[in-house]
């Protein structure tokens, strides 16, 4: 429960643009991740096969926020607008 305002207050310490508005993605992952290991901690026993879900869950999950992409104007979190340009001359 402390993870997401820590990173909250991180980011602003660094100066990243980040709040707790989740998207319809972030709050999606979050539901699924919680129903997946709900189920599989269920029967209190483990072996491969649930770690195998559990792995495979998080690489769907990270497929699908690598295939959403960054959003057009932020890059690492920093506005790209910002960015100052430096031009060299290159005269001989």
């Amino acid at each position: 429960m402390f993870v997401v305002p820590l990173s909250v207050m991180v980011a602003w310490v660094m100066g990243i643009q980040m709040d707790l508005d989740f998207k319809l993605l972030e709050t999606g992952a979050l539901v699924i991740s919680i129903l997946i290991v709900s189920f599989a901690l269920q029967d209190g026993s483990s072996h491969y096969l649930k770690g195998f879900v559990l792995l495979l869950a998080y690489v769907v999950i990270g497929a699908c926020f690598f295939v959403l992409g960054t959003p057009s104007d932020q890059v690492n979190g920093a506005n790209i607008n910002n960015i100052p340009v430096i031009s060299h001359n290159m005269e001989s």
